[in-house]
């Protein structure tokens, strides 16, 4: 299989990406239809595809995008060609790194954190601009997030657990039963929290062009180490971008997620493209994505950083609305 769809309210796109060394897009809100998906929460869910590559991920968004009056979310937009904006390059991007959001606020491992700054070593050295940015710690946009999710989630499923409690899964039950705790005015002061964070996310926008950061802390961790308040133990890196809608993007096994004005069109450099291209030939695309993982965590310092800064380059696009990318080691 060379690619599928997902949704992601908080990061299920991007994590799944992040862990396995698949590419992985969440769109802006509304480019992708999510008519016919059981909601999770109505002003969070996105729909986007996974897939090998870069080049499979645009030719999926192709196919994806578009206006569904279906779907009361759904932007009525153009939509660009996004398989040729393949062709772009970085020189003179500006980049912002949001370096307080993974080496403090949810601390990644010495693996991703040098994974991210060799990534903005490449990107400069290819001609981009990069300086610091700060925002409100991980922990403001994750509590803002969450509560939205907990809140729409047990709207759409409150008759339900009230009448069928024990037909749901305990990880999902469980945390649906927290949410009947939270109170309407609890999401009332999250939703206006939220539009505070994305006014913020915008003034930060101003002189950049995209945002780099991480998408996880660490490798993905043994199953059974997973409990199912885990979600709560640290704020998630990929949930700022939900609660903005902004597009953002996980690529391979060391990219960084960015964030940039625009909606979703994808641009990088032809030469970049092949040149990484290169490790995912037909027999690695049939093997098992940890095993992909593997194999690109092996590939030379120098292959692996220019993929990274390809990967910048995808999300700087033409649109109405921010866009990221994400990493880890």
């Amino acid at each position: 299989m060379l690619g599928g769809t997902g949704s992601d309210t908080g990061g299920s796109i991007r994590g799944p990406a992040a862990f396995c060394g698949l590419a992985g897009i969440k769109p802006t809100y509304g480019l992708i239809s999510r008519r016919g998906i059981l909601p999770l929460a109505f002003s969070l869910d996105h729909a986007g595809p996974l897939a090998w590559t870069v080049e499979d991920n645009a030719i999926l968004l192709q196919a994806m995008a578009g206006h569904d009056p279906a779907d009361p979310g759904s932007a009525d937009v153009p939509i660009p060609a996004y398989r040729a904006g393949l062709r772009g390059d970085v020189k003179g991007l500006r980049l912002g790194v949001v370096r307080h959001f993974y080496e403090h606020d949810n601390a990644a491992n010495a693996a991703t954190r040098e994974a991210i700054e060799a990534a903005v070593r490449t990107l400069e050295g290819m001609g981009c601009a990069v300086q610091e940015v700060t925002l409100s710690p991980l922990a403001d946009w994750a509590a803002c997030g969450m509560v939205i999710m907990l809140c729409e989630a047990y709207a759409i499923h409150e008759a339900n657990l009230r009448r069928r409690f024990t037909d749901y899964g305990e990880m999902f039950r469980d945390r649906m039963a927290l949410a009947g705790l939270i109170s309407g005015a609890d999401y009332v002061q999250a939703l206006r929290r939220r539009r505070e964070l994305i006014d913020e996310f915008d003034r930060a926008m101003v002189g950049l062009d995209l945002i780099l950061t991480a998408s996880a802390p660490t490798e993905a961790p043994p199953i059974d180490t997973v409990g199912k308040f885990a979600t709560f133990e640290r704020p998630s890196l990929t949930m700022p971008f939900n609660v903005t809608g902004c597009p953002a993007w996980r690529y391979a096994a060391a990219i960084p997620m960015g964030a940039c004005r625009c909606h979703c069109s994808l641009l990088a450099g032809a030469s970049t493209t092949r040149r990484y291209g290169a490790w995912r030939t037909p027999t690695s695309r049939r093997r098992h994505g940890a095993s992909a993982a593997r194999r690109c965590r092996r590939l030379p310092a120098g292959t692996r950083t220019t993929a990274i800064a390809r990967i910048a380059v995808l999300l700087v696009t033409r649109g109405h609305m921010p866009a990221v990318i994400g990493l880890n080691g």
